[in-house]
């Protein structure tokens, strides 16, 4: 959600852009989460800009309302996301970047890294976990 409010952003503010999405779709991490997730903040405070939950949503959407929404943005907007492109590298060069890709390197003025907060979970020590025999 992050990235690509920051990709709309900067279309609007007349920066050439582009989006390097890992994954081959948009939301990834929402489609693997388990099926009875919801929202935990409210649709109001959660909506990408220019783009509504739709009426009758409820205040804590599931998580296939929030995988619509973001693709909604993405397509609304007309977002130049580029689908499974893994970022290896970037480095700073005097007055450009270079981004090495797996589709090859490319140079760019400005990067915004937009990981999301899922990208590599964290499992906190907890009493009893060495015992534990779940995922």
């Amino acid at each position: 959600a992050a990235g690509l409010s920051v990709a709309l952003a900067l279309i609007e503010a007349g920066v050439a852009t582009q989006v390097l999405e890992r994954e081959s779709r948009l939301a990834e991490p929402w489609h693997r989460r388990h099926e009875n997730l919801h929202l935990n903040t409210h649709r109001d405070l959660s909506s990408l800009p220019g783009v509504a939950y739709p009426a009758g949503t409820p205040a804590f959407p599931h998580r296939t309302t929030v995988i619509s929404h973001l693709n909604e943005f993405a397509e609304t907007h007309g977002l130049p996301v580029e689908f499974g492109v893994v970022v290896e590298e970037v480095t700073f060069n005097g007055d450009h970047w270079t981004v090495r890709t797996t589709a090859g390197p490319r140079l760019a003025r400005h990067v915004v890294i937009a990981t999301g907060r899922d990208r590599h979970p964290f499992i906190p020590a907890w009493k009893g976990m060495k015992d534990f025999a779940g995922r």
